[in-house]
């Protein structure tokens, strides 16, 4: 006996494409995510930065303007630019979760599982993403402020994957 399953196995490989790009997608969505979460200062809001960090901030010139005087666009949280503003300094933290392309940004597409993760190996990324305890000034603690998979996100991907597979 012998079964040609060469029209399923050509099925299953176009289900295997349809699942990794629906999941590349969701990628896009996470780093989207995360990109409107710095700019809004989370989701929900971060815990405020102290006033010892903002003076700081301020005395240290952060964040700073690009070369050319303009203001990037990374270092914007509510269309502001300042000291006050949570997880900015010079934008690399936000880029390295945003920007796919960022040395410092990890994302694992595992099509196996059917997961996508990403984040950040800026050394002090899981510092703000967990917290630490006396990890600042004077030994104070130091909150999390994490990036969160929002319900929004949830619901996207949902549509994202039944529209890949369909």
């Amino acid at each position: 006996m012998k079964i040609d399953a060469t029209a399923l196995v050509a099925l299953a490989e176009r289900r295997i494409a349809a699942v990794e790009k629906g999941l590349a997608l969701i990628a896009d969505r996470l780093r989207a995510s995360a990109d409107e979460q710095f700019g809004s200062g989370g989701n929900p809001s971060w815990v405020p930065l102290s006033p010892h960090t903002v003076a700081k901030k301020t005395r240290d010139g952060y964040p700073r303007m690009t070369r050319d005087a303009t203001i990037a666009p990374m270092t914007l949280q509510n269309a502001r630019f300042g000291p006050e503003n949570v997880l900015i300094r010079t934008g690399t933290l936000r880029e390295s979760w945003t920007d796919a392309s960022h040395l410092s940004h990890i994302e694992i597409i595992d099509v196996e599982n059917g997961s996508v993760r990403i984040g950040s190996v800026v050394p002090y990324a899981a510092t703000h993403q967990y917290g630490r305890e006396g990890g600042g000034w004077q030994g104070s603690d130091i909150p999390a402020r994490p990036i969160v998979v929002t319900d929004r996100d949830r619901r996207i991907a949902a549509e994202i994957m039944n529209t890949a597979l369909n």
